[in-house]
């Protein structure tokens, strides 16, 4: 067995002059593997513990997902502006559909990311995440992007019933002119709708949609 000064002179040679054994010690307490984590308040749909995608089906889902809208509506968007045929009232509902769904699938890839960046440890970011600005612009993202995208199928469903009612009424025709003041109408019911959640009693509903 060692002395006390053989002990000291034996750190000292091996660890260096300022080495602690008591401090050294205590910091390997701290990092020792945290094989339970109690998370504050339980974990539930929207305020999940360990990861934001509970399962791997679901995190490759969501990548599945968002790709395939992404991709599919970008060519959709494309071939009907680039379209050598007239700009009709069903292109134009199309096109803001297609724009909708797009920025759905946006938001889905942003999710996804997040999820990765936090697989594992969320409950390290949660608060950071869900506190940040991130967070907000994610949920204005997606309820704009519901919201346009209900209200347009909405458009595109009357336009049709109109349509076939009073085929043989041309003078009853909805005109391109009409269909973009609805549509804009549409945007600005959107953005406000997605808006309002960032002012007092809404926040339960921004949270719920934005986490």
């Amino acid at each position: 067995a060692l002395s006390g000064n053989s002990m000291i002179s034996y750190y000292i040679s091996n660890y260096g002059i300022g080495f602690d054994p008591a401090e050294n010690e205590f910091d390997y307490g701290l990092c020792n593997e945290v094989v339970n984590v109690a998370c504050s308040p339980k974990p539930d749909a929207f305020n999940p513990c360990e990861d934001i995608m509970g399962y791997n089906i679901l995190r490759v889902l969501i990548w599945f997902i968002n790709i395939l809208a992404i991709t599919g509506n970008i060519v959709v968007l494309v071939i009907l502006i680039s379209s050598q045929y007239k700009f009709t009232v069903p292109r134009f509902l199309m096109c803001n559909l297609a724009f909708a769904d797009l920025c759905i699938g946006i938001y889905l890839l942003f999710i996804a990311s997040v999820d990765i960046q936090t697989k594992s440890q969320y409950y390290n970011y949660a608060i950071d995440w869900q506190t940040g600005a991130g967070c907000n612009a994610a949920g204005f993202f997606t309820v704009f992007a519901s919201e346009l995208s209900v209200y347009t199928l909405t458009a595109i469903t009357l336009e049709r019933w109109h349509t076939i009612t009073y085929a043989m009424q041309l003078d009853r025709k909805v005109r391109f002119r009409h269909a973009v003041i609805i549509m804009i109408f549409g945007w600005v019911f959107a953005f406000t709708v997605a808006l309002l959640p960032i002012f007092g009693e809404f926040g339960l509903v921004w949270g719920l949609f934005s986490r």
